[in-house]
């Protein structure tokens, strides 16, 4: 992951992280959440050029804002894996999503979010053992 270590190390104001993913590895994809919401950049934008499906959009969320195109796809489906390790950094991200959506401007363009966000909603209570 030479590019993890390429971006800790740039001393940027403004932070451009272009993402067209169908998703992939959880535990790699929250580092790089991790390393985002990490990074100190003042203004970081993350630009769906085409699709930000699964873990994709954990990453996104590791921006402060999120742009898109209008015939760009944002997808987030059930966790298909079990809240072992890293359950605090999946919940906080989720939080983020929620707070994302529930803000408004912060989200140039959501599509199909709104039914996005009651699954994530719901993931949020499970986890948090609500009914």
């Amino acid at each position: 992951f030479s590019m993890l270590y390429q971006l800790r190390s740039l001393d940027v104001d403004d932070l451009l992280v272009r993402v067209n993913s169908v998703g992939g590895s959880v535990s790699d994809g929250m580092d790089i959440y991790n390393l985002l919401r990490e990074h100190p950049a003042r203004n970081k934008v993350c630009r769906i050029s085409g699709c930000a499906a699964s873990i994709a959009t954990v990453i996104a969320l590791g921006c402060q804002k999120v742009e898109m195109h209008e015939n760009s796809q944002w997808m987030v489906h059930e966790a298909r894996a079990s809240f072992d390790m890293g359950a605090p950094a999946m919940l906080a991200a989720i939080e983020d999503a929620v707070r994302l959506y529930e803000l408004g401007p912060a989200m140039d363009r959501i599509g199909p979010f709104p039914e996005s966000m009651r699954a994530l909603r719901a993931a949020l209570r499970l986890a948090r053992g609500a009914s």
